[in-house]
């Protein structure tokens, strides 16, 4: 949720789930999953890490690695984590079942449910289309990821002195691109905006609507914003990609874009209610979160609300902060599904969860591939520093410290760069790779080539 330019990256078309019958968890599960956790605490991709898994039979629960680089034990079930962007599922599903219950309407205007003061945008060619509470669920609103008036006095905490005065102001005076509901985009300030529209509408916290209508009826006792001293105990320590303890995130204007703490052993609750494993109250509103709202590719994949749905039939969603990342993923029909939560800030998380599911799936499953950096001298390093501006008005800056190499984008944190070659290096907190074009006369790069999927954008060097 971090990054400027993590757009939401769609893994699972690379890991097709195709349909196979259901049947007991693999006696050898276990051992397979430790084969592929083990690379990534190899290379020092991840400092400690819980897997879930389940399907009708039951569940497994297996921790690596530690909890803190100082002191630590091996997570567990029990373990707490961030769980970051996965919040927004819960906001989801709050929204569906407050329509269940007559609280809400999915067509309902945003601006009617705010302040007479905040005047939400509408598209100038088509005033009439106002955005929805739909709109909102799905990240078709038209509202970019982050707000422009996000400036935080502390990189590594970027929400905690975001108020909801700055999120009236931003919404009051942003120009919609196009139509509400045309296009998909993923949006924290979007989704931010419908969990506080949730709490107006039942005068109640994001963190009170969750207790209340999913965590207590589902039995997670331990999903949650603010922590007791006893859950404290067994909250992991986040990590950045490089293995620094990060700080944890404050997120209390827009605590639905991702201000929730939980466990593996809450989340395989959910998980079970969502497969359809277990009856509860919520049984309708959770299968209306998963009903396409709008495709977004021509491979088939959409959006439902909030939740991602790959055309094979895995549904799925992530969340990172600054030292956590966390999936889950399940596929209905087969009636399996994985959640994977760590303490360090990495998008290999993702791989490793949804190449899981793959597994249990009855599918081969290639290792996971860690890159390895090699050396290069860190004089060479300042032929790389500047500013760079890439599309859709993003500006990035390019420097070198203590000898190593580091991307920032504008108002977030710097991230190292690991070498691969003299002009490629990659990251470690997403999986992307950073090219840099030489002029041969000068030495000096000339535009920075960000590759991230299946997509690659330049940007030309300005300083």
């Amino acid at each position: 949720m971090a990054w400027l330019w993590k757009r939401t990256v769609w893994l699972a078309a690379l890991l097709v789930v195709t349909p196979a019958p259901a049947a007991a968890l693999d006696p050898d599960l276990g051992s397979h999953i430790d084969e592929m956790v083990e690379p990534l605490l190899r290379g020092e991709m991840a400092v400690g890490l819980v897997v879930g898994v389940i399907d009708s039979s039951g569940t497994e629960v297996a921790g690596y690695g530690t909890t803190s680089l100082e002191a630590g034990r091996t997570p567990g079930g029990s373990t707490l984590f961030e769980i970051g962007s996965l919040s927004k599922v819960f906001c989801a599903l709050l929204l569906a079942d407050m329509v269940e219950s007559g609280d809400a309407r999915l067509d309902d205007r945003a601006g009617d449910c705010l302040p007479p003061f905040v005047t939400v945008p509408q598209y100038h060619r088509n005033p009439e289309r106002q955005i929805t509470l739909q709109d909102l669920v799905s990240h078709t609103s038209g509202f970019p990821r982050l707000p422009s008036n996000l400036e935080p006095r502390e990189v590594t905490n970027p929400y905690a002195d975001y108020s909801v005065a700055q999120m009236y102001s931003y919404v009051s005076e942003y120009a919609l691109p196009r139509e509400p509901g045309v296009a998909y985009e993923y949006s924290n300030i979007g989704m931010g905006l419908l969990g506080h529209i949730l709490s107006l509408k039942t005068d109640k916290s994001f963190e009170d609507l969750v207790v209340e209508r999913i965590a207590d009826p589902l039995g997670m006792k331990d999903t949650r914003v603010a922590l007791s001293d006893e859950q404290t105990t067994r909250f992991a320590e986040g990590h950045d990609a490089d293995g620094r303890p990060a700080p944890t995130w404050d997120i209390p204007a827009i605590p639905a874009a991702g201000a929730l703490r939980s466990t593996v052993n809450d989340l395989l609750l959910f998980l079970s209610a969502n497969l359809g494993l277990t009856e509860t109250p919520l049984s309708n509103a959770i299968a209306a979160t998963h009903q396409p709202i709008l495709g977004i590719n021509d491979r088939g994949d959409g959006v439902g609300m909030a939740w991602h749905l790959q055309s094979g039939g895995v549904i799925w969603h992530n969340g990172q902060s600054g030292g956590y990342h966390s999936i889950v993923a399940f596929h209905k029909a087969l009636g399996i599904g994985v959640v994977v939560l760590s303490n360090s800030a990495v998008m290999a998380i993702d791989k490793l969860g949804l190449s899981i599911l793959k597994l249990m799936a009855g599918e081969e499953v290639e290792p996971l591939q860690v890159r390895v950096p090699v050396h290069i001298d860190p004089t060479r390093f300042g032929r790389y520093a500047g500013g760079y501006e890439l599309p859709m008005d993003m500006t990035v800056r390019v420097f070198h410290e203590g000898g190593y190499l580091f991307v920032q984008p504008k108002h977030q944190a710097p991230v190292r760069l690991y070498p691969e070659s003299e002009t490629r290096f990659f990251l470690k907190v997403i999986d992307a790779q950073v090219e840099f074009l030489m002029d041969e006369e000068t030495g000096q790069a000339t535009h920075l080539i960000w590759s991230q999927g299946d997509r690659e954008i330049a940007g030309k060097r300005t300083d």
